[in-house]
């Protein structure tokens, strides 16, 4: 059939459809088909193919309102605000036992072992400690005992040890000599504290924290071996007898029951057990765990009885001496 197709494609002899449109040669005069427009020629034209009707557009739906999107951003407000808020307010309202957790640990006692030890490794691990405290006084010299408090080269020992020197000296068991100075003196506690103006290297001592001990129980004392007279005797084992002692003591040196006393020392450790010598004066007593109880302060020149002060009771007396930055 010759003409042209509806998709302006020319139709070739023997074609039954267009391979252009695909459509097939239909007479002019068949039923149902208008005519082709204007300009056309031919036998025949291909009938207009099936073309979708357009579909009709779905109305709009109306948007429900979200119920909980208020609620859940009342919520994430608190979480962003007011958290942080109470979390900075918890920061900043802390109890005195956390603030004593973050201070400077220079002037406190470290940690006691968890563990009893026998006496003697327990002195062994601690003479390192103790020192020789040296004075000089306008008529003689006096020799007492000093142990280390502190990281800075403080040590403690008796107030009467350092009363009217007009110089101290530090010598430990190396032998070595340190110039001292008297950072504190308590005279009615009978304490004081002489630090090493060239420091000290080594680990101080542990501190009780001021329960009493059991009683009764054994203890060590230690000693500087040049203060007593006695290298031999650096470290006495003794048994803690009484608590809470007033003792009468003539002269401020020697224990007198007497009326002739003139110093009445209250609230002592009486200890017994091997001689303690004047030398020991200001020394430590220790007990299995390493930690410092008492400061030896009186003994019987007579019987092998001894008093020290508990260091609980002036403990903290001795860290402000320690804390100040000169003497």
């Amino acid at each position: 059939m010759n003409g042209v197709c509806w998709c302006g494609r020319t139709w070739q002899p023997g074609e039954e459809t267009c391979p252009q449109c695909g459509r097939r040669p239909v007479p002019w005069s068949t039923p149902g088909y208008s005519p082709p427009p204007p300009g056309w020629h031919g036998g025949g034209w291909g009938g207009p193919r099936a073309v979708p009707l357009p579909q009709p557009v779905a109305a709009p739906t109306q948007l429900r309102p979200r119920r909980w999107l208020v609620p859940a951003l009342l919520l994430l407000l608190v979480v962003v605000l007011v958290v942080p808020m109470v979390a900075g307010y918890r920061s900043v309202s802390v109890g005195g036992d956390q603030i004593s957790r973050a201070l400077p640990r220079s002037l406190t006692s470290p940690a006691p072992t968890i563990t009893a030890r026998p006496l003697a490794d327990v002195a062994s691990a601690s003479l390192g400690r103790v020192v020789t405290i040296e004075t000089q006084t306008p008529d003689h010299q006096e020799l007492g005992t000093g142990w280390l408090l502190d990281g800075r080269g403080d040590f403690v020992t008796n107030a009467h040890v350092v009363e009217g020197a007009i110089s101290v000296r530090i010598r430990d068991r190396r032998n070595a000599t340190h110039v001292g100075a008297i950072m504190g003196v308590d005279h009615d506690q009978d304490i004081a504290v002489v630090r090493s103006l060239d420091g000290f290297d080594g680990k101080a001592l542990v501190l009780s924290a001021g329960s009493d001990p059991p009683v009764p129980s054994d203890v060590v004392v230690l000693a500087s071996g040049r203060a007593t007279g006695h290298d031999d005797q650096t470290a006495t084992v003794e048994t803690i007898a009484r608590l809470h002692q007033d003792v009468p003591v003539r002269g401020n040196t020697e224990i007198d029951p007497s009326s002739a006393s003139t110093v009445l020392y209250h609230d002592m450790i009486a200890m017994r057990g091997k001689q303690v010598f004047p030398g020991n004066s200001g020394g430590p007593v220790l007990d299995a765990y390493g930690v410092v109880i008492g400061i030896v302060t009186l003994a019987s020149r007579s019987t092998p009885q001894a008093y020290a002060i508990p260091v609980g009771r002036v403990s903290a007396e001795l860290f402000g001496f320690a804390g100040r930055p000169t003497p």
